[in-house]
């Protein structure tokens, strides 16, 4: 893959992944962070500080 090919689809530095929960079937949010272009990690956002 060439650099240009994955520069595309490399995560930004904070980014959010949105889900629904298999279990309760209620949706769920989170945050991402990448350190040194490496995802290293993911916060549940509290819904009732949104």
């Amino acid at each position: 893959m060439s650099t240009a090919d994955r520069e595309r689809w490399r995560l930004p530095e904070r980014f959010k992944i949105y889900t629904e929960c298999a279990q309760c079937r209620a949706w769920v949010e989170a945050e991402g962070s990448c350190e040194g272009e490496v995802w290293s990690r993911v916060e549940l956002v509290d819904p009732l500080e949104s």
